[in-house]
């Protein structure tokens, strides 16, 4: 299965649909893309705060600025031959300074999955972590209100290939996790618990990408 077919499976599994980065470049304002993703085919540029990447799909490749929020917890989203799958995101565009480009937080992030095998093998690829709306029997406010967080996102968790609740993360916040830990019945990793408030919103996002 290639990349593409992956991505398309991983957000209809979510109940997303898919837009290709071609249509994504051609944005003539700054707006919010409900679903988009790609493979990582090179780092761009690089910063202690944040960094650029290239990302392709069959239509296209597109610049992708990618919050250090994010690479701090998964470093091997920088990886060539990564896949990113993108919910929410926003393109910023600026004419007069550059391309259109996303700007990706930890709350963008819907699934990221990494190729087993020497790259360019055309191996099966592990899902590392997705992040999923989850129907709990409590209120999105009374979620952020038990973290001390503000209600200026919504509630979502982290879930395993298997589907099973890992740990739960709020929009807008970042979540200070440790490594990425290798499960040894399945061989594909996944996310670890642990929680600790940071903020990263779409102010502080679009500022990411200002300072370009």
């Amino acid at each position: 299965m290639d990349f593409q077919s992956i991505l398309q499976q991983e957000a209809q599994d979510r109940s997303l649909v898919m837009a290709s980065l071609s249509s994504v470049g051609i944005s003539t304002v700054s707006k919010k893309i409900p679903c988009c993703g790609g493979a990582v085919e090179k780092i761009v540029a690089e910063s202690s705060h944040d960094c650029t990447v290239l990302l392709r799909d069959m239509s296209g490749t597109m610049h992708c600025a990618i919050h250090g929020s994010v690479t701090s917890q998964y470093p091997d989203i920088l990886a060539a031959g990564a896949l990113i799958l993108l919910r929410d995101v926003t393109v910023l565009v600026l004419p007069t300074l550059m391309p259109p480009i996303l700007v990706v937080c930890l709350e963008h992030l819907a699934a990221l999955l990494l190729p087993e095998g020497p790259p360019g093998s055309g191996g099966l690829y592990g899902l590392v972590g997705r992040i999923a709306e989850e129907e709990t029997a409590t209120s999105t406010a009374d979620c952020f209100m038990e973290k001390g967080m503000s209600a200026s996102g919504a509630c979502a968790d982290f879930r395993d290939e298997g589907g099973y609740l890992i740990s739960n993360v709020c929009a807008g916040h970042t979540a200070s996790l440790p490594d990425v830990a290798v499960s040894p019945s399945s061989g594909v990793e996944s996310v670890p618990t642990g929680l600790a408030d940071a903020s990263f919103d779409d102010e502080n996002c679009l500022q990411l990408a200002d300072d370009l």
